[in-house]
């Protein structure tokens, strides 16, 4: 008899097993995927370089500004593509006898090699003879005189660049006039110590003492301006204070986290004889953008007198009184020098240093005017910021213009004791006349912008 019966057994799975079926599937998805659409990753990575590209062009444009305290002054006021001066000459002219003037091109090889290696070129460069003229410039007949990149200049004095081959229906720009929108993005932060206003569609978060902006997810992109306290200005036919330094950032990238935001206090000025010494600015600071304070002006007196000092923007020298007449030197990329004192009896005083000239200095009939500071729009309306102190006269004649941008007036040798810088422009204090008191510096400020929350 047979046994039809039999042992059966079964088993299933592991859930080991599962998970590595499970990835590799999901590693075979990836692969077909990337080989299906190549085109759309190639282009992904030309849209990175792209932004790259323009990063480089907006920091070269925005520290020529610093050091210059002007743009270039080719920059057009609608966008307009930039030439392809490659590593610096002036016009680049290939076979075609084309170049950046006959083809209405922006030339921007005053920033080479100071501030950028060369002027980039889109990646995909518009051809292989693009690309040649690249390794072996003017040897083929192609038009590359455009770098496939834009820039303009509105009247705000606010840069826009853009790249005009973007992909991917992509708008890649830096600014506030680019086709499609600008660069800054909208932020999650919680504020802290902030005046918040708004202009059109971003936020402006003003902050004029200390405090704090936490971006609680992902990174922002944000706009930035920090400005340290003035300096005081000094007393007795003294020097005009210097200006807070100052420091502008159109695109400055932040990550999630807390950052202290500072604002420096102005300087406070002293008496004639004291056995104090006048004050510079307190320093203002938001993460690593740091501004240092403005230098106090020279104070005379009959036994005790103290020199100009140097800060963000330096302070004005005295008069020959004081025997202290020469000016302070400002920190470079934030501020201007000082003026000198007169080197006669007349007893005028040097001008405090600003952020975008230096201080004017006395001669034998004018006192010094305080320097002027920069324009800036970050807030929708042009300002002007850390202007200096004008000088003092001890004779009958006024004192020196306080500088645009929150510079006190010089006093003279009368009745005008002198004038305070402006708080939240970082000015600095007028040196005084004949008086016995010191004028103070006006406090620093920091403004950081970004787009609004939807």
């Amino acid at each position: 008899m047979f046994n039809l019966s039999r042992k059966q057994s079964s088993s299933g799975f592991t859930l080991l097993e599962v998970l590595l079926v499970i990835a590799l599937i999901a590693i075979l998805a990836g692969i077909i995927i990337v080989a299906i659409n190549p085109a759309k990753q190639l282009a992904s990575a030309r849209n990175t370089e792209r932004m790259s590209d323009i990063r480089q062009i907006d920091s070269a444009i925005n520290q020529y500004y610093i050091d210059n305290f002007e743009f270039p002054a080719t920059l057009p006021s609608s966008l307009t593509e930039i030439c392809n001066t490659g590593s610096g000459s002036s016009v680049l002219v290939d076979v075609n006898d084309n170049n950046c003037l006959d083809n209405s091109l922006i030339n921007l090889s005053a920033l080479v090699p100071d501030y950028i290696v060369a002027i980039p070129v889109d990646p995909q460069g518009g051809s292989i003879l693009a690309f040649l003229n690249k390794i072996i410039p003017t040897a083929y007949a192609a038009d590359t005189d455009g770098t496939g990149y834009s820039i303009m200049k509105n009247a705000n004095n606010r840069i826009t660049t853009q790249a005009d081959n973007a992909e991917l229906n992509q708008t890649i720009a830096i600014g506030p006039d680019a086709t499609g929108g600008g660069n800054l993005t909208v932020c999650d932060a919680t504020v802290v110590g902030a005046e918040e206003t708004t202009d059109g569609n971003y936020t402006i978060q003003t902050f004029t003492g200390d405090g704090t902006f936490t971006v609680n997810a992902g990174s922002c992109i944000v706009e930035v301006l920090v400005v340290a306290g003035g300096g005081a200005g000094g007393a007795y036919s003294a020097g005009g204070g210097g200006a807070g330094g100052l420091k502008y950032n159109t695109v400055y990238s932040i990550d999630s986290g807390s950052y202290d935001v500072v604002v420096g206090n102005g300087g406070i000025g002293v008496g004639r004889n004291s056995v104090t010494e006048p004050d510079n600015g307190g320093s203002s600071s938001f993460d690593t953008l740091i501004t240092v304070g403005g230098g106090h002006g020279s104070t005379g007196g009959d036994s005790i007198v103290y020199g100009s000092t140097v800060g963000g923007s330096g302070g004005g020298g005295g008069s020959t009184y004081s025997g202290l007449e020469i000016g302070s030197a400002g920190t470079s990329g934030q501020g201007k020098a000082g003026g000198n004192g007169a080197e006669g009896g007349v007893y005028g005083s040097g001008g405090g240093g600003g952020a975008g000239t230096v201080g004017g200095s006395a001669t034998s009939s004018e006192r010094g005017n305080g320097g002027n500071g920069l324009e800036i729009s970050i807030t929708g309306t042009p300002v002007y910021y850390a202007g200096g102190g004008g000088g003092g006269s001890y004779a009958e004649s006024p004192g020196g213009n306080g500088g645009l941008g929150g510079g006190g007036n010089g006093g003279d040798g009368v009745s005008n004791l002198g004038d305070n810088g402006v708080d939240g422009l970082g000015g600095g204090g007028g040196g005084s006349g004949s008086s016995d008191s010191g004028t103070n510096g006006g406090s620093g400020i920091v403004i950081i912008k970004y787009l609004k929350t939807p």
